[in-house]
């Protein structure tokens, strides 16, 4: 409830998914490294949750499940603050749940509304997986001739998940 940091959750009507990090409130205007978005929004945060979207003759539909232990936030909180928007590409039209002034990101966290919850909601526990994955590896130098040096490594790699309080 800072209006400092946020989650932003994203989907299409062809169920491609994209989640980020908003920092700064999602006032910076400035360019962010290597097209990742402003130096305040970035998509490099990846995380497990779902959605499904139905295409339909006049319209669209998506649906989205975030489970609690993919984002952090305090316990006992009662609300968050919370806003949805939807671009029409097509029509250059932009739609908020919460109005936001056109002069403003629609990731601008300064208007967005607050959700009650029915009781506090508690903390869901540690985000942690392990992703496992190989690696082969093959050497030769052809211009020497020599045989061909291969490994194979089986790694387990922690993947931390520690996400913004």
């Amino acid at each position: 409830m800072d209006k400092t940091n946020a989650f932003a959750f994203g989907v299409n009507p062809y169920g491609v998914q994209r989640e980020g990090l908003i920092a700064n409130g999602g006032n910076s205007r400035r360019r962010g490294r290597r097209g990742s978005g402003s130096e305040d929004f970035t998509l490099t945060w990846d995380n497990k949750w779902y959605s499904e979207a139905r295409i339909y003759e006049d319209h669209w539909i998506a649906e989205m499940a975030v489970p609690f232990k993919t984002i952090r936030f305090k316990e006992n909180m009662d609300s968050w603050l919370i806003n949805f928007y939807r671009v029409d590409s097509e029509y250059a039209e932009r739609s908020t749940w919460s109005p936001i002034p056109r002069n403003f990101r629609l990731i601008n966290l300064a208007f967005n509304k607050e959700l009650k919850w029915d009781e506090p909601l508690k903390n869901p526990g540690k985000n942690i997986s392990l992703i496992p994955y190989t690696a082969f590896k093959v050497l030769k130098n052809y211009e020497e001739e020599t045989s061909t040096d291969t490994k194979f490594t089986l790694v387990v790699m922690p993947s931390l998940l520690y996400l913004l309080r």
